[in-house]
This record gives structure tokens, sequence and C-alpha cells, in this order.
């Protein structure tokens, strides 16, 4: 981890060191999200949190495809 200073200037804006915008590929124009958790602030990008999100996910998942799952279960209702 690197450890950077920066400065909070009028209207509380903040300037990201540019080797981190690169390290996490913010861009002009890019939203972040942002959250507070046991006194720190935490940023991602809306990219960022879905790739996790999804990660997360995945871990749970036990079917590729819904629409799969539900032709396969009426094709079993159908043969009933």
């Amino acid at each position: 981890m690197s450890l950077q200073v920066t400065q909070v200037s009028e209207g509380g804006r903040i300037v990201i060191p540019v080797d981190i915008r690169n390290k996490m590929h913010i861009e002009t124009g890019d939203q972040l999200l942002v959250s507070f958790h046991n006194g720190e602030i935490h940023l991602a990008t809306k990219k960022q949190r879905l790739k996790r999100s999804q990660q997360i996910v995945s871990k749970y998942a036990t079917t590729l495809s819904l629409a799969d799952e539900l032709i396969k279960e009426r094709r079993e209702e159908d043969g009933k």
C-alpha cells in the first residue's frame, strides 16, 4: 500500500494522485462510489464495485443460466 498526502481544498475537494488514478483506471468524468467505514473513507469505481459484487455472487451461484433452469423444470413438469 502506498501512502500519499493530499489536501482538502475549498468545497471539500480532494485530488487523487495520478499514480493511484492510473492504478484504479479512473478517468475524467468517472463516477466514484464513496463510503465511510470504521473511520475511513473508501473509494471505488462503479466497475470495480460491480466486479466485486459479481465475484461474491458467483460463489453462491448454482447455475449459469436461470433461463436454462426454468426450461428444464418446465420440461420435467410436462413429462409428468
